[in-house]
């Protein structure tokens, strides 16, 4: 018989967790100083950080930290959806990250979740919606990926999708949103499609922040594989070649305390947003207002966009926005490049203009 292991006395195990966190401090350390190519310590960001700090008031000012989620609440309000419809929505915009192409889909296939069969019959005209950076990898396979899905779920159940959605999760238990997420977002990485990081956390932040679920992330979530984000822009705003998942998440922490020691007060769902946006501002690759552009242009982009959900979009757009940052009361219909500090920058959306439906518009300009 196993003799039962004693859990260290809790005097211990906090002494033993600061030597993880100096270890940590230590290796960012030796990644900035002992490493070939380094060219700054840790200290590198608080050089910009008047620079990245009002960057994120001004994010926050002008909404264009988060645009898409009071335009997606907009939308669903004007709607009148239910809560059956509204998840379904939402779970398009998931599968294209593009609120064009998911009103698109909404309008193909109906507001509510449908069979494989419906899927598979109008699988080439859901393929053509044109998706952004995060889903590239279904670029002209959304049906698939789409079927992975909704195979699970009975289309002629009531609140079969809903259901579906939330289950695991306990809406009414507001006493523990951390541990929510930590069942929501392990069990959505278990569907094919969601297995990324990215794709299961942007689920949960959509619960969260459309949908008020009562669920936060205990942290920023590290991705293990190298050239993924958040951890690529902290390797550039920090100047370090490491690709460990434990010391990025020690520099994500130390971002965000320099936010909140300047009374910036971000969830780890909104830091996760934010990092890759102050990595591109300070190579001159963003603007204040840039992600509310952006919407703008995939509208004008996509053919065929029908009216009624144009204006649809529109009207979500000045309900959540200031008039100033609206392209379409002040001249301007998308993107614009002038804005950009670095001139030499040529953003992925403005570079092939004759290919109005490119499979691959960009979701941040970086």
């Amino acid at each position: 018989m196993t003799p039962r292991k004693h859990k260290a006395p809790r005097d211990v195990r906090r002494s033993y967790l600061s030597a993880t966190n100096a270890t940590l401090d230590t290796k960012i350390e030796h990644f900035n100083y002992g490493r070939r190519g380094a060219v700054a310590k840790i200290a590198s960001v608080d050089e910009q950080s008047d620079e990245i700090i009002a960057l994120a008031r001004e994010l926050i000012v002008s909404g264009d930290m988060a645009p898409n989620y009071p335009v997606l609440r907009e939308i669903i309000g004007l709607r009148r959806w239910d809560e059956e419809q509204a998840l379904w929505f939402l779970w398009l915009f998931l599968t294209y990250h593009h609120i064009p192409s998911a009103l698109s889909a909404v309008r193909l296939l109906g507001d509510r979740v449908v069979s494989v069969e419906r899927v598979l019959e109008l699988a080439e005209p859901l393929n053509a919606l044109p998706v952004t950076i995060p889903r590239r990898l279904f670029s002209g396979k959304i049906a698939s990926y789409m079927i992975g899905i909704v195979e699970h779920v009975d289309p002629e159940a009531p609140i079969g999708w809903s259901t579906f959605i939330r289950r695991g999760v306990t809406l009414s238990n507001r006493f523990d949103p951390e541990g929510n997420y930590r069942k929501f977002f392990k069990r959505w990485r278990t569907f094919s499609g969601h297995r990324e990081r990215a794709a299961a956390m942007e689920m949960a932040r959509l619960m969260r922040y459309v949908q008020d679920w009562p669920i936060r992330a205990p942290s920023i979530m590290m991705p293990s594989r190298k050239n993924r984000q958040p951890g690529l822009s902290l390797r550039r705003l920090y100047n370090t070649p490491t690709t460990s998942a434990s010391v990025l998440g020690r520099m994500a922490w130390y971002f965000r305390k320099m936010l909140s020691e300047s009374l910036i007060h971000l969830d780890w769902e909104i830091v996760d947003i934010f990092i890759p946006k102050a990595d591109a501002y300070t190579r001159g690759r963003y603007y204040v207002g840039y992600e509310i552009d952006e919407l703008l242009s995939q509208m004008n982009r996509l053919p065929n966009f029908h009216p009624e959900d144009r204006e649809l979009v529109l009207t979500a757009r000045a309900n959540s926005f200031n008039a100033r940052y609206l392209g379409e009361k002040n001249d301007w219909n998308g993107v614009r490049r002038e804005m950009f500090p670095n001139r030499s920058f040529h953003p992925r959306i403005l570079r092939a203009p004759e290919h109005a439906a490119s499979h691959r518009e960009p979701a941040l300009a970086v």
